[in-house]
């Protein structure tokens, strides 16, 4: 047994031609080889890796076999300059646990950005998943970019460290979309994603980020949602490209307390302060150029009214639309959570959202201007 602080040498071998079995001292293969890694030995009972990705993908592309050759690196020296190592195989019974073992990893891969959506001049949170597809912890350096001038991310660059193998990291931006962006259309980001554990690997993407415009998800089955229409005159086939109206969706609007239900005509312009129920057989994302209007009447008759309310502004509140009216007795309203209800009750000082429809019961006949 050599002494320590000698070299290992593992060998790419060019020639595949051989068996487990049969392979004896007089019989290795012969051919060339390529140096791939050289490893000082330390210490004893431990173990020695050698990193031989390069050549793995050389023959992946070739016959897709890969044969190594490790030897002391003076084996063919006169003694005393000659030595030799032992390792365990893949036979040894003694402990399993020190068996050879090849470890195959992929470095990570930025998987998607969660799109998001705003109008100019507003700031937006757009989130980037990472997923750790190796097969160690690694810590990451992440970039995000934009891709249009005047456009700002905030922060552009992150630490991701101590991620698990298979794990997915979130890193969380603030996008500025400038007040000269154009309505509908895309702000495209580039996500970079570069290993610490192997410098040499950096993974990057350059993908949908924020649309500018008006933006609505609904889920398969029933949703009660409105629409911004301003700037434009959407209909249900506009808005849901693809897909097959009576079949695959389909909307219906409130006609008046007492109803009844109409249904929405697949060219038929949709309107901004009408409440839908809209039946869809999929997940879907409306994409729209439509902007919140400067302001809008929504009109209501004592009873149910099924509207919405087409606005972004913090201080759009129940109590701040419904002037002079007293909320749980004057009025109240209600929105759908998701297929298959629950129903929620708005609170009087929470925002209303313009991608919602509402139950408003109302006592009297009334009519409220949206600011």
């Amino acid at each position: 047994m050599g002494p320590l602080g000698e070299n290992i040498v593992v060998y790419g071998l060019d020639n595949d031609d051989w068996s487990e079995v049969d392979l004896t001292w007089n019989n290795q293969p012969a051919g060339a080889s390529t140096l791939l890694d050289t490893v000082s030995v330390a210490e004893n009972y431990a173990w020695h890796s050698w990193d031989v990705k390069s050549f793995v993908e050389n023959e992946f592309a070739g016959d897709k076999k890969a044969s190594f050759l490790v030897r002391a690196e003076t084996e063919d020296a006169s003694s005393p300059d000659n030595f030799s190592y032992g390792f365990d195989t893949e036979e040894y019974i003694v402990d399993n646990t020190k068996i050879p073992y090849i470890v195959f990893t992929v470095r990570p891969v930025a998987s998607y950005f969660t799109e998001s959506w705003g109008y100019p001049g507003e700031n937006v949170t757009v989130d980037a998943v990472i997923n750790n597809r190796g097969a160690v912890v690694d810590n990451y350096d992440v970039t995000i970019e934009n891709t249009t001038d005047n456009w700002v991310v905030s922060p552009s660059a992150t630490v991701l460290n101590n991620v698990s193998p298979g794990e997915n990291r979130v890193v969380q931006v603030t996008v500025t979309i400038p007040h000269d962006a154009t309505i509908g259309a895309w702000e495209a980001l580039t996500l970079t994603v570069t290993s610490q554990e192997d410098n040499e690997y950096s993974s990057s993407i350059t993908d949908n980020g924020v649309w500018v415009g008006f933006s609505v998800e609904v889920v398969a089955g029933w949703n009660m949602i409105g629409f911004v229409q301003e700037g434009g005159s959407y209909t249900p086939a506009d808005i849901f490209p693809g897909l097959n109206y009576y079949t695959d969706y389909y909307l219906f609007w409130y006609l008046a307390p007492g109803g009844p239900y109409q249904l929405q005509g697949p060219t038929q312009v949709l309107k901004d302060n009408f409440g839908y129920w809209l039946w869809i057989n999929q997940s879907w994302t409306v994409w729209s150029s439509g902007t919140p209007p400067g302001s809008r009447n929504v009109y209501l008759e004592n009873g149910w009214n099924l509207v919405s309310f087409p606005v972004v502004n913090g201080s759009t509140t129940p109590n701040n639309v419904f002037t002079g009216l007293n909320y749980y007795t004057d009025y109240y309203l209600f929105w759908y959570l998701a297929p298959g209800g629950p129903y929620q009750l708005q609170g009087p000082t929470q925002v209303l959202r313009d991608d919602r429809a509402y139950w408003v019961w109302i006592n009297r006949d009334n009519m409220v201007t949206v600011p």
